[in-house]
């Protein structure tokens, strides 16, 4: 075996393998399972969502806690966040400040 092929099955051994694909997690969760670790999501934001994350942000950092991303900010938002019935009031707000309007729902 030459160095380099060598030198590549000893990092493929090393290296830790790739977590669960995204398909796989998103059929745990089809199927009510809690997949394992961090699942990998993409979302789009607006200005006032972002601007809310620099607050969140800001707002840890004042408590002494300076090593917040948006991922845990985000994280932070959600479980932070009553989930009832007022949330189609805010529902309606941002759909209205995205441009979007109406309430989405299907007729």
């Amino acid at each position: 075996m030459t160095k380099s092929a060598d030198l590549k099955q000893h990092l493929s051994k090393a290296l830790p393998r790739p977590r669960t694909s995204r398909k796989h997690t998103m059929q745990e969760r089809a199927k009510g399972q809690q997949p394992k670790g961090s699942v990998k999501l993409s979302v789009s934001l607006f200005p006032p969502d972002l601007e809310r994350l620099d607050k969140i942000k800001a707002f840890m950092a004042t408590l002494g806690i300076r090593a917040v991303g948006d991922s845990l900010a985000l994280r932070l938002a959600l479980r932070r966040t009553a989930i009832d019935a007022d949330m189609l009031t805010i529902y309606t707000a941002m759909r209205s400040e995205d441009g979007r309007g109406g309430t989405g729902a299907k007729q």
